[in-house]
């Protein structure tokens, strides 16, 4: 599967978001990652996956000391901090990354403040995701609320609502609802 991924340059490692500011910057999905150094971005895509779904402390140790530049990189990186057993660790670290001018990275940070012990820090944070233009922000902001608990989606009150057509959105709303 690995060689298959490098080999076919699998887009579907970058989140969402990134995926379509790519394509609209680049007009395809295909020029992702086939330029100069696809293959090793690749690598490291892949590399950064693997160690957030084993979420081993030791490797948020690593991780933290040493963001990735390559957003799509960084952001399975605060992806296995905030999701890492000992999540609390790295709170200084996933508020410094909500300052990042890219919308996913400020959501995976939020995510990880929750699941950290700091709700309120990251309600702002996935407010602002959810009311962005990108549909693919608000459902990635939408599932983050969802995952987070009917405490925490109580408290957005009904500021939260899904454009017609959101699909996607529109079915984490009502998930989020039926737990209350």
């Amino acid at each position: 599967c690995d060689r298959w991924q490098i080999d076919v340059r699998d887009v579907h490692l970058l989140p969402e978001t990134m995926l379509d500011d790519a394509e609209q910057s680049l007009g395809n999905r295909w020029k992702i990652l086939h330029g100069a150094d696809g293959e090793q971005r690749m690598i490291r895509l892949l590399d950064a996956a693997k160690k957030t779904s084993q979420l081993d402390p030791e490797s948020s140790v690593a991780v933290a000391k040493s963001l990735d530049s390559d957003t799509a990189v960084r952001w399975w990186q605060l992806t296995l901090l905030g999701r890492a057993p000992n999540a609390e660790r790295w709170i200084e670290v996933l508020e410094q990354e909500s300052r990042h001018p890219d919308v996913a990275i400020r959501i995976a940070a939020a995510a990880g403040l929750v699941r950290a012990g700091k709700p309120d820090a990251a309600k702002t944070l996935l407010k602002d995701a959810f009311n962005s233009q990108s549909k693919f922000a608000r459902h990635a902001a939408m599932l983050e609320i969802d995952e987070a608990g009917p405490e925490f989606f109580r408290s957005f009150g009904d500021s939260l609502f899904a454009e017609k057509g959101e699909e996607y959105v529109e079915r984490l709303l009502l998930h989020a609802k039926s737990q209350l």
